[in-house]
């Protein structure tokens, strides 16, 4: 379990406390996009790093964000975090019968530290897309099953066979971990945007869309539009830059030094409202 020989960074348990705040009462945190530095680190293990509660705190508002997205997998490198955990989640839909990516139920899991390797040698090509790289998708080949490997929030060991969309799923958030995106290894030229892909009618499978938001002036999956937009401005430092963050709803943006942190990494940017 984490905890017994752990010793929580109160320095970095600080920040990543900070960084939830940042998601507001919607609990959505802006994704950072390719070119990010921290989307080609090595993360470091999570060994316990953070309190109970507040790793408790981050795993919910991932999966928020996650959801509302709308994605399958969400990595902590994807929300600035250089820690090695990431969410999953998918269902089956009702169009999903006779699919050759062999679509599953795969619940949600947090996966902490995760790891993979292949069971055989068959592998499969299909789309797929990344939050941090909004709005394409590219023909990317995995293998078909896999064993994967995790700990849990409680430090629990978990290995388990995962086969087709499942699998791919872990596979993509795994890499993420490592500093690898799904751009890096795909066909370059079969990548398209999302809207060329919907109307050539190639087999593409997106999220499924989140349930409609309480406030009627949104259309469901309008925080999807809570993203990063802008540049970088690094400082001396190229995982840590300064941060302006500008809060949903018209919450004032507040500025903030560099940080001395290497687990987070900032940017200048702005969030456009999600019912804008």
């Amino acid at each position: 379990m984490f905890g017994r020989n752990s010793k929580v960074n109160l320095e970095l348990n600080r920040e990543v406390e900070k960084l939830i705040k940042t998601g507001g009462k919607e609990q959505l945190l802006p994704i950072v996009q390719a070119g990010e530095p921290v989307l080609r680190q090595q993360t470091a293990a999570y060994e316990g790093q953070l309190s109970r509660k507040t790793l408790d705190k981050l795993i919910e508002t991932m999966r928020v964000t996650m959801i509302e997205a709308p994605g399958v997998g969400l990595a902590a490198t994807q929300i600035g975090l250089g820690l090695a955990l990431a969410v999953v989640e998918d269902h089956v839909r009702d169009d999903d019968d006779d699919d050759p990516r062999e679509a599953a139920e795969f619940p949600f899991h947090v996966i902490i530290n995760p790891s993979y390797e292949p069971i055989g040698t068959e592998t499969r090509s299909f789309y797929e897309g990344c939050l941090s790289f909004d709005g394409y998708q590219a023909v990317r080949k995995r293998w078909l099953d896999i064993t994967a490997r995790w700990q849990d929030e409680d430090g629990k060991q978990h290995e388990e066979h995962l086969h087709g969309w499942p699998a791919r799923i872990f596979q993509h958030e795994t890499d993420h971990l490592s500093g690898e995106l799904y751009i890096d290894k795909a066909e370059i030229r079969s990548l398209a945007t999302n809207e060329n892909l919907e109307d050539s009618g190639a087999t593409i499978r997106f999220p499924p869309k989140p349930p409609p938001n309480s406030d009627s002036n949104c259309k469901p999956g309008a925080h999807a539009a809570n993203r990063i937009h802008a540049r970088r401005k690094t400082l001396r430092n190229p995982i840590v830059t300064e941060s302006y963050r500008c809060g949903i709803r018209g919450i004032s943006c507040r500025g903030r030094g560099p940080q001395a942190s290497p687990f987070l990494s900032y940017r200048h940017f702005f969030v456009i409202p999600p019912c804008a």
